[in-house]
């Protein structure tokens, strides 16, 4: 397991990355920053990047959990 502090995830399937970073979010990380990219202008067709960090640890090393905001609840 390599766990880096940082992912930048790129794809043109919107479907897969949403399953993707489900995955990675249930995993500790946060996403940052989400960024449509027309790669190809007149078509449908749209990169997104995605930028994900490691969530941080709380006082006892564990890492919080990055689907809940500050106050507990789901975003």
């Amino acid at each position: 397991r390599l766990g880096p502090r940082r992912v930048v995830y790129i794809s043109c399937d919107p479907k897969t990355q949403i399953r993707d970073i489900k995955h990675l979010v249930h995993n500790g990380y946060r996403i940052k920053r989400i960024c449509p990219v027309d790669m190809f202008p007149h078509t449908d067709h749209v990169e997104n990047v995605v930028l994900l960090e490691r969530a941080p640890r709380n006082q006892f090393g564990h890492r919080r959990n990055s689907h809940k905001n500050e106050r507990g609840g789901k975003r």
